[in-house]
């Protein structure tokens, strides 16, 4: 590991957007250690040992930062400040997109590389509706302070939907909600990855290999190939465990289009407009 290499690396992005196949694949560099969804409850509490946080996709900032940084610290193995090259040291690869609000403050307070995944909003709510997972509003709008620095302008919608039994409405308005602030910190943060789910799964290896040169990763010859075989076409589109990331990841691209009615389409597209054209076109609609 020499100073160009990272203290740490941070992927996040909407849940169903890819963190899981981009973390593991990462993890795959010899110096790294790979660290599965530390702001995530469920896991807190049974890998990492500590208590559970008080809200799920928990927004960390300066003013709330005296009562968690120590807990942080402890699950990630990394003290606040700038990097320090010391050979031998295992890097952290944090994958995490309950981390999604917290990523910039995460980045900042301990030096985080960071690779924010997005992913196209049709394909994410067809795999939230698939798991029947639960995207209700009110785990938003209790943070208050998520609400005042973000999402003030969605409170409205947010309140609007919480009674309504419209699972396609909330998980949308989740989507539109995360690239808000994603789009907000792409443009503070131009030393970030955002990289596209739908151009990573195009072109795995030179993708792949573009983001571990960018983040100062070791690709090898045995690391393409491994992601070749997780990507191959010979995988399953849609395997029967959804923790399974070895997919045919260019037939994933499209699989949404055919999930969803021609009038659950368009509800979808007016739902996460404007947010989704800063990252997808008109011809990435099926209908248009």
């Amino acid at each position: 590991m020499d100073s160009k290499s990272p203290k740490g690396i941070l992927v996040t992005g909407a849940p169903r957007s890819g963190t899981s196949w981009v973390g593991r694949m990462l993890s795959l560099a010899s110096d790294t250690n790979y660290l599965h969804e530390p702001l995530n409850n469920q896991f807190a509490v049974k890998t990492f040992h500590e208590e559970p946080f008080p809200y799920w996709f928990m927004y960390l900032s300066k003013d709330n930062q005296d009562a968690y940084l120590k807990k942080i610290s402890r699950m990630i193995g990394l003290q606040p400040g700038p990097r320090i090259s010391k050979k031998g040291k295992q890097i952290p690869v944090i994958k995490d997109p309950i981390a999604v609000f917290s990523s910039e403050w995460l980045a900042n307070t301990y030096d985080l590389d960071v690779v924010f995944l997005v992913r196209h909003p049709g394909a994410v709510i067809k795999s939230i509706l698939t798991l029947e997972w639960n995207t209700k509003p009110k785990i938003f709008f209790r943070q208050r302070p998520l609400m005042d620095a973000y999402l003030s302008e969605y409170e409205a919608e947010l309140r609007e939907y919480q009674n309504l039994d419209n699972k396609l409405a909330q998980a949308a308005l989740m989507w539109k909600m995360i690239y808000h602030v994603a789009h907000i910190f792409q443009e503070r943060n131009p030393n970030w990855i955002f990289m596209r789910h739908e151009d990573l799964c195009g072109d795995p290896v030179e993708k792949f290999s573009t983001i571990f040169s960018n983040i100062g990763l070791d690709f090898t010859e045995q690391i393409g190939q491994d992601i070749m075989d997780y990507s191959s076409s010979s995988n399953p589109v849609q395997p029967a465990n959804h923790w399974d990331i070895r997919r045919n990841s260019r037939s994933n691209i499209d699989a949404w289009h055919n999930y969803f009615s021609r009038d659950q389409i368009s509800e979808i597209r007016a739902l996460v407009e404007p947010i989704s054209s800063h990252y997808y076109q008109d011809n990435e609609w099926p209908l248009a």
